[in-house]
């Protein structure tokens, strides 16, 4: 993340520059503002590929009972 809203950052937005600044240091106080190419490449995206049939049955169900009319 990066105080300005034009930087390359994964969260560009001042709410999450405050927040991940503010409010992360009372949360999480051992949380560092940096990330390796190596960290962003191994995020976890198995809910989209191996617990697929699991994840979006739960996805599908929260939005159901929380963003039905």
């Amino acid at each position: 993340m990066d105080e300005d809203p034009l930087a390359p950052s994964a969260l560009p937005t001042a709410d999450s520059w405050q927040w991940f600044t503010d409010t992360g240091k009372t949360r999480a106080p051992a949380w560092l503002n940096e990330a390796t190419l190596r960290s962003v490449e191994m995020c976890h995206f198995d809910a989209y590929t191996v617990g697929f049939e699991t994840s979006s049955g739960r996805a599908r169900d929260w939005f159901v009972r929380h963003l039905a009319p």
